[in-house]
């Protein structure tokens, strides 16, 4: 997502039409993995702060 963030900058391309498409192409218990992953306290940056969760809910992931 942060990839795709920084490739459609500066364009009219929503991001999110390309995280959905993302989204309908991962398995249902790869997108478990992801929730647990993104839950976790493991999934903290350097700032403590849950960079890749908030990624997730920017884009309505779950």
């Amino acid at each position: 997502m942060k990839v795709l963030e920084n490739a459609l900058e500066g364009t009219e391309i929503e991001p999110s039409t390309y995280v959905n498409i993302l989204q309908s192409q991962l398995s249902d218990s790869f997108i478990a993995l992801l929730y647990f992953n993104a839950i976790s306290d493991y999934s903290r940056n350097s700032e403590d702060e849950f960079e890749f969760r908030n990624r997730l809910d920017k884009y309505e992931f779950f």
